[in-house]
């Protein structure tokens, strides 16, 4: 039987960087400016797409609440999204006054057939939200059925956002493919991320965003004001 690579116990950092982060915070030293932007560097590198693209976030969650606000997900509007998914992505969606429409989970698709995923789109859907690797059953999609929803997308001109916090906890054999990564899936596709499980630092709250520049210009400004003094 394969086995999940999880860090367990101890942050998967290394105790020598946890202890360089928290002298840092000791003596009151900020990780803003050049070392924020060579996080998003490097984030942007990984995904293929130019650092100002990314923006190093307060949490995985507050930029999705960003995205979907900044994207122009009014109320009303409705989102079509898996029916069983980690609880705050769903609250996201009903935070902006908008409508979790919700595709039913089966074993091999995770909310993503794009049939069913189709039969659901009204005139009033903005965004198609995916999860991938899952949270919390942690099964992936494969690049082909990744690329069957990019073709929907496309073809009836809907965002994706790809909650991809898992995206390196994945069983051996499986392999997560970044959703921006496709075919004509840069310029439509709001990428979310978190470090907290990966690394075991739940209690930091990093995450990042990833999206278009004009989006990722107001989260950016948003952002900056939200979160201003969070360590």
């Amino acid at each position: 039987m394969t086995q999940p690579h999880l860090p367990v116990f101890v942050p998967h950092l290394g105790i020598d960087t946890v202890k360089a982060v928290t002298d840092a915070l000791h003596v009151g030293w900020l990780g803003m400016g050049q070392s924020t932007q060579l996080f998003e560097e490097r984030i942007g590198a990984y995904l293929g797409v130019p650092g100002r693209r990314v923006i190093a976030t307060n949490t995985g969650t507050s930029a999705l609440h960003m995205a979907l606000l900044l994207a122009g997900v009014k109320p009303g509007d409705q989102v079509i999204t898996p029916s069983f998914n980690f609880v705050a992505d769903h609250q996201a969606i009903r935070a902006c006054g908008a409508v979790p429409v919700l595709c039913d989970v089966r074993d091999d698709d995770l909310g993503a057939d794009p049939a069913a995923v189709e039969r659901l789109i009204t005139p009033r859907t903005r965004a198609i939200f995916l999860n991938t690797p899952h949270n919390p059953t942690g099964a992936v999609l494969g690049r082909a059925a990744l690329q069957e929803i990019a073709d929907l997308a496309a073809r009836r001109n809907l965002y994706l956002i790809s909650d991809e916090a898992y995206e390196h906890l994945v069983f051996s054999g499986s392999e997560h493919v970044p959703f921006c990564t496709l075919p004509r899936m840069a310029e439509r596709t709001v990428t979310i991320s978190s470090f907290s499980k990966l690394f075991t630092v739940t209690g930091w709250r990093v995450g990042y965003v990833c999206a278009v520049p004009w989006l990722t210009a107001s989260i950016r400004k948003t952002h900056a004001e939200l979160t201003a003094g969070a360590p």
